[in-house]
């Protein structure tokens, strides 16, 4: 129209690459995330609280999950029955299924 003024069209952006992961690696921890988490299940237990609170204070000082201390103690726990008592004999599995 009659004095109006036209903008010129805006240059179009390059769209940004984002940089690529290598597929190996991200395949690499996918893979590990699933065998991860099919190793583990979720348990209640009650504990004492100030073992509780020590607990977590060893988790945030190490910079680790509270997980990770209590598996940690797990299995330092198992091992050395292990190694004074022997292996650990299963229990039975139920006749039910």
């Amino acid at each position: 129209m009659l004095g109006e003024v036209q903008e010129p069209d805006a240059p179009k952006k390059k769209k940004r690459s984002r940089g690529t992961t290598s597929t190996s690696k991200t395949e690499k921890a996918t893979q590990e995330a699933r065998e991860s988490k099919r190793k583990e299940t979720r348990a209640t237990f009650i504990v004492q609280e100030n073992l509780l609170e020590q607990l977590k204070d060893l988790a945030y000082w190490n910079r680790v999950t509270i997980k990770d201390v209590l598996n940690t103690f797990l299995q330092e726990g198992i091992n050395k029955r292990i190694q004074e008592e022997g292996q650990i004999k299963p229990r039975p599995k139920d006749n039910q299924g």
